[in-house]
């Protein structure tokens, strides 16, 4: 039964990245976020980390730190394919997220065959799931912050001053790469506050871990600095740090399936870990796992109330540990309990898994293992003039051969909202048909209508294509919608541009 699972266990880890590795130089899984890193990654190989919010017409704010920008840059060099440099730091940064977890797993002495069984259940989640064929920089952070936790958490490797100091290091690498990486600093301070007998005795390796913290954020910041010759603090200054929403208006202005998200987690997750916690038989769970399971929480919840562009790959933090909480409160109870219980209990993971992995991934693995190839987007065929093109995702901008006009739509309508002349300026140049073409993304009516409002563009800049340019024509498989000069005599019924009140 042991070989079973591991052979489940191990096909569930790896059938996710062998599809991302045979998808690695095409277009397979890409949706509109990777268009963003991708954007970024093209202008630091023209020579700007971090490009201007707006320059000679092109808008390029970004709320994404330089460093993985830069990683991908590079990447894209070394690959000569900007598809598959991004690709490459999504897949390292899900493979040391399953490293962090089978090492914290494995430190609090679960057995190789149920860690591997949950680690892959995880990569079934869409969270985890999308970050590994899309492009996206949220899996290394996590594992980072996870790993810190893990080092942490184990006493013999707590009372090691060089591992304090080491975790420090990641923690701070953590938020060099992705800002809102915090909820184990927070969670090591907590810990030491509810432990201050604890923190007494181990002051020296607390100092070590806040050493190794400090030293890499400052290299971080001078390197950001310096690298973007100052941009960086402009574009978090307006994007990073600043809310759309105050907290009178939160409760008018989320929605209601955000929500009930985030009432879930806020009740269910604290409810569930403090039981786990407690009724563990005969397990002390550390004050540092039950500290990162609040932190993790609130920061989590604060993000989907404050970001309207939040989505599954913003729970990986929560999944991951979750999971590893899981594991650490039941490895007692696995290896007391009997051989018939223990099977019985690693029949029931390896059928579930086995489920997920067949449900999620058996046919992009068979695809993968066809030669299936997803074809970079084009205007073959459409009958356009030639000139710029305004896209809603960076991706067809660059497949086409053209520098975006907009590197992220999300943050251009954050930004038109401090900054209104960003959005005027725009909505002249569609008016007086400065584009040769429009491409949106190809959403139904009613779903365009939030996604307009609130994440993309904005309602204004979208009545502004309506009113000067008709659909021509769905392109790429249905995935985009193009849009020429002209005002239409009618529209499809799904049109976007059949949606009113679209307003900020």
């Amino acid at each position: 039964m042991q070989r079973i699972a591991l052979a489940i266990a191990v096909g569930g880890i790896v059938a996710p990245v062998l599809v991302a590795l045979a998808h690695l130089f095409d277009f397979y899984g890409l949706e509109h976020g990777a268009g963003t890193w991708v954007s970024l990654a093209d202008w630091a190989r023209r020579g700007q980390l971090i490009p201007p919010i707006s320059t000679h017409g092109f808008y390029a704010g970004t709320r994404y730190m330089p460093l993985p920008v830069l990683v991908q840059s590079w990447l894209t060099d070394l690959s000569h394919n900007e598809i598959a440099g991004g690709r490459l730091v999504s897949i390292a940064g899900v493979l040391v997220l399953v490293t962090s977890m089978l090492f914290a797993m494995r430190r609090c002495r679960l057995a190789w065959a149920p860690s591997l069984l949950l680690t892959a259940g995880v990569l079934m989640t869409p969270a985890l799931g999308t970050s590994i064929v899309s492009i996206r920089n949220d899996a290394l952070p996590a594992g980072l912050q996870l790993l810190v936790v893990a080092m942490l958490a184990d006493e013999r490797i707590a009372q090691s001053r060089r591992m304090w100091l080491l975790a420090g290091v990641l923690a701070g690498l953590a938020v060099n790469w992705k800002a809102s990486a915090v909820w184990c600093i927070a969670a090591v301070v907590l810990s030491a506050l509810l432990q201050r007998r604890r923190f007494r005795e181990l002051r020296v390796n607390y100092l070590a871990f806040a050493g190794g913290l400090i030293g890499v954020l400052s290299v971080g910041c001078a390197f950001a600095l310096l690298a973007t010759d100052g941009r960086v603090v402009e574009n978090f200054r307006e994007l990073l740090f600043s809310s759309e929403y105050s907290a009178l208006d939160v409760g008018l202005w989320v929605k209601p399936y955000t929500v009930a998200l985030i009432s879930g987690m806020v009740v269910l997750t604290p409810i569930v870990f403090y039981g786990l916690f407690h009724l563990a038989a005969g397990r002390q769970v550390p004050v540092l796992l039950r500290a990162s399971a609040l932190c993790c929480t609130l920061f989590t919840t604060s993000i989907f109330v404050d970001f309207q562009g939040a989505t599954v790959n913003h729970l990986i933090d929560l999944i991951a540990l979750g999971v590893v909480g899981f594991a650490w409160v039941t490895s007692t109870a696995w290896r007391s309990t009997s051989d018939d219980r223990a099977s019985t209990a690693l029949l029931t993971a390896a059928v579930v898994v086995l489920i997920g992995l067949v449900g999620t991934w058996y046919d992009p693995l068979r695809g993968a293992l066809r030669g299936e190839v997803v074809p970079a987007y084009s205007l073959d065929n459409v009958p356009v003039a030639p000139g710029p093109i305004l896209a809603e995702n960076p991706l067809f901008d660059l497949a086409v051969g053209q520098q975006p006009v907009i590197t992220d739509t999300f943050a251009f309508r954050r930004l038109a909202i401090k900054h209104p002349e960003l959005k005027d300026g725009l909505i002249r140049r569609i008016r007086g048909h400065d584009f040769a073409a429009v491409v949106l993304l190809s959403k139904p009516g009613r779903e365009s209508s939030s996604w307009y409002q609130d994440q993309s563009m904005g309602g204004e800049v979208l009545d502004a294509i309506c009113t000067s340019y008709h659909s021509e024509a769905l392109i790429a498989d249905g995935k985009f919608e193009l849009y020429l000069p002209g005002r239409p005599a009618a529209l499809p019924v799904d049109s976007p541009c059949n949606q009113t009140a679209l307003r900020y």
